[in-house]
């Protein structure tokens, strides 16, 4: 990982977990036409066709992450970042990844939520070393929340490129006196060079220097946000379908179980009893709620009951229990 920095790449960090099994399950449901489905979905024709998000600036999914009504989507069910979904309100997906950016130990340290919160009054006169800036940080409200952001500062400021606007950047990160006293050199004279007084020069590099704790990959900060856009997506559009995934993709943990049901019943959304004549081995979204599968009862094992539902798909649902013995 660290060859792909030092060439100026992306590490992303890719794991699986039980969200990004809901979601593939959801997908899979809401394109299957034998299932039933909830009121959300007959409402929306197109989910069966593409029922992924086809763009990423829903305005419901931005009103669900400003509420704070995040139970359930990926990174943002915690109380901390629930309180500063609804202080901070992002309003598109790069606001989005900025309030990810902003959760994490460092920024958390430094308060710079508040900090980007005051920027928003602002609008856009924020106090910076020096103009150059500006573009490169109006993105973060005049914040430096990313490497991205540092390297192309660096080379904005100097025209570096290359090994050399590595070995500043690196410099900046360990913060070693000696590394620094190079690297500072190296930066004021190109910087000069290029055009920018000396003074302006140093104020750019402690600057850089300063905030450069806070700072982190954007790229992995944009790929939690995608997911967390993505869950966030289903909660609002489709949220029977996305819910039943998630009590399927958590059955073996029962305090996540016992979350989305404490969740299901604080928005009087109903989750059915077992049912013989529509229930499946799974959580299944149904007019009206969420059906719990066969084998909730647990009086049978999943072989017996996959045969109950496998005679119901061959001749059709049990009229009573009479034919249901019989059956």
């Amino acid at each position: 990982s660290m060859e792909v920095e030092d060439a100026g790449g992306w590490v992303l960090g890719v794991q699986r977990s039980h969200f990004l099994s809901a979601l593939e399950m959801t997908v899979r449901n809401l394109r299957d036409k034998s299932l039933p489905v909830d009121a959300d979905v007959e409402a929306d024709p197109r989910a069966a066709k593409s029922p992924e998000p086809e763009h990423l600036d829903d305005p419901a999914v931005f009103d669900l992450i400003r509420s704070g009504n995040t139970a359930g989507v990926y990174l943002l069910e915690s109380r901390g970042i629930k309180d500063l979904l609804t202080k901070l309100g992002p309003n598109d997906f790069n606001e989005l990844v900025n309030v990810i950016s902003l959760y994490r130990p460092a920024p958390l340290e430094g308060k710079l939520w508040q900090r980007y919160m005051e920027n928003a009054e602002k609008k856009g006169k924020v106090f910076l070393p020096h103009h150059s800036l500006a573009s490169h940080l109006e993105k973060t409200r005049g914040l430096l929340l990313y490497r991205e952001q540092v390297r192309e500062i660096i080379k904005a400021a100097t025209a570096l490129a290359g090994a050399r606007a590595k070995r500043i950047e690196t410099a900046l990160q360990t913060a070693e006196a000696g590394g620094l006293f190079g690297a500072r050199l190296d930066f004021i004279r190109e910087a000069m060079e290029n055009g920018i007084d000396e003074e302006h020069a140093q104020k750019i590099f402690d600057f850089l220097l300063h905030n450069f704790k806070f700072t982190y990959e954007k790229g992995f900060s944009c790929a939690q946000a995608y997911i967390s856009y993505r869950t966030a997506f289903f909660k609002a559009r489709h949220h029977d379908v996305y819910f039943a995934a998630l009590l399927n993709c958590t059955s073996d943990v029962r305090e996540r179980q016992k979350k989305y049901m404490e969740y299901l019943a604080s928005v009087k959304k109903a989750v059915l009893p077992a049912d013989a004549d529509s229930s499946t081995m799974e959580y299944s979204a149904v007019p009206g709620g969420i059906r719990m599968p066969m084998n909730a009862s647990g009086a049978l094992n999943d072989s017996e009951l996959e045969k109950v539902v496998a005679e119901r798909g061959r001749n059709g649902p049990f009229t009573s229990l009479k034919v249901f013995l019989e059956r």
